[in-house]
């Protein structure tokens, strides 16, 4: 014996009614998302040509630098973007050598402040070779605060015969206060340390100290 409600025309009416409930469902999600996925769309497009934008760069402002022909706040002119792309690159060995001149430090102690080994500068700077990756934020990271007491420089007239590189030399082996006692040469090695240091100056300028 069959059981009520399982014939063939009541399985089939149930089907067809939830056919069509299952397409009103539908059509009411779809309207609700369709809004919100057109500006999703949008977004998407938009930072897409963000990105395209962004990763276009001059690649002969970090060779003008180490060159002598730019100062190096040219580097922080750009846009993080472009300078991730340079250092993925590899940044030329020949940023050492200029980043020594600059502070007028010898290259040996300039290894040691941003955690470069000699061996491994030495053999890139002969055979004039890119740096890693690594040792390329590393020199990246001291030649932007360079640039950034140059552009401080700069925003105050350029008072002549200030030289940002001796002064950054010398405000890397002082003890700050502000820093528990440390000089800013012992955070060189890393980006939050640099990044602190970034911060300082910045306060220096201001005036405001943390």
């Amino acid at each position: 014996m069959k059981k009520p409600g399982l014939g063939r025309k009541s399985v089939i009416k149930k089907s067809n009614s939830l056919r069509q409930a299952g397409g009103k469902a539908a059509a009411r999600v779809s309207k609700s998302r369709s809004p919100q996925s057109g500006k999703f769309q949008v977004a998407v497009a938009k930072s897409g040509r963000v990105l395209s934008e962004g990763s276009r760069r001059d690649p002969e402002v970090l060779n003008e630098v180490i060159s002598g022909n730019a100062p190096f706040w040219t580097i922080n002119a750009l846009s993080p973007i472009q300078r991730s792309e340079i250092v993925e690159e590899g940044v030329p060995a020949g940023l050492l050598t200029r980043l020594a001149d600059t502070l007028h430090v010898s290259q040996e102690r300039l290894y040691t402040t941003i955690g470069v080994s000699r061996a491994t500068a030495s053999r890139a700077l002969r055979g004039e070779r890119a740096l890693s990756a690594s040792d390329s934020e590393h020199a990246m990271g001291l030649a932007r605060l360079v640039g950034q007491v140059e552009q401080i420089v700069k925003e105050s007239g350029n008072p002549q015969g200030f030289d940002a590189g001796k002064w950054m030399a010398a405000f890397l082996e002082t003890e700050q206060a502000s820093l528990g006692g440390r000089r800013p040469a012992e955070l060189m090695r890393t980006s939050d340390g640099r990044s602190v240091v970034a911060t300082l100056i910045s306060q220096m300028q201001s005036g405001a100290y943390a």
